[in-house]
């Protein structure tokens, strides 16, 4: 082939290919504006706080029909279980909550796209010293400020627009749940499985309580209280 003439050809097949690719970028644009907030088509340069409300006005409501839409029980679906840790009802999410959460959204959405049932529950880690401890703090009753608590924050999460199936909730704290946990102790106190014994523990004298190694900093202070940890025998299940 004549090299002007191979020149030529490269040249035709190359604008044709950019031509059809910069048609598709400009669609896949248009696509996107109209997608992430378009009651008018275009988005506003000037980003602010109205914005954003607006933009989650409008979105919360498709998404949330989406999420019931695909939710409906059906046993032909293959089953996908998603399980954040739950939190412990301190009063506020902070960022931490919000990264976790957001990326167990993420991953039962896309479940849900590849024609799954998924189950992605909530619930609250609410039971232990810590709770009476902060309730005590702020001379409130920790049954109460507890729930308060859960109440506050169930409602942060649905501002957020995390799609969790509320109708599986549980709370740590309550009768229905921690029913289970004694039966299970007791199953495993039967079979010779649970026994006291003594044994080096990491104790927090502020907090009269047991730590873990990873609630221990590394100068030896407590995670929580701040206080030096001190070690001691403690005879314990």
């Amino acid at each position: 082939m004549h090299p002007v003439l191979g020149l030529s050809r490269f040249c035709s097949h190359y604008l044709v290919y950019w031509t059809k690719t910069w048609r598709l970028t400009r669609t896949v644009q248009w696509a996107l504006v109209r997608r992430i907030y378009s009651e008018t088509g275009k988005w506003e340069r000037d980003y602010r706080e109205q914005t954003r409300k607006q933009v989650e006005g409008w979105w919360r409501p498709r998404i949330k029909e989406q999420f019931h839409k695909l939710s409906k029980k059906d046993d032909s679906r293959p089953k996908f279980y998603v399980l954040s840790m739950f939190p412990y009802p301190s009063g506020n999410l902070h960022m931490g909550h919000v990264r976790v959460y957001t990326i167990s959204d993420v991953i039962a959405h896309f479940q849900r796209m590849q024609g799954k049932q998924v189950l992605n529950p909530m619930g609250w880690d609410a039971f232990g010293l810590p709770a009476e401890n902060a309730a005590i703090e702020r001379g409130l009753d920790p049954e109460e400020w507890t729930k308060s608590n859960i109440v506050h924050m169930r409602e942060q999460l649905l501002n957020l627009g995390l799609c969790f199936n509320w109708e599986q909730e549980i709370t740590t704290c309550q009768p229905d749940y921690y029913r289970w946990t004694q039966y299970l102790f007791v199953k495993l106190y039967e079979a010779g499985l649970a026994y006291q014994k003594e044994a080096l523990v990491n104790w927090d004298p502020v907090d009269q309580t047991v730590l873990a190694d990873e609630q221990v900093d590394e100068n030896g202070c407590s995670w929580r209280s701040g206080a030096k940890v001190e070690h001691k025998y403690l005879k314990q299940w």
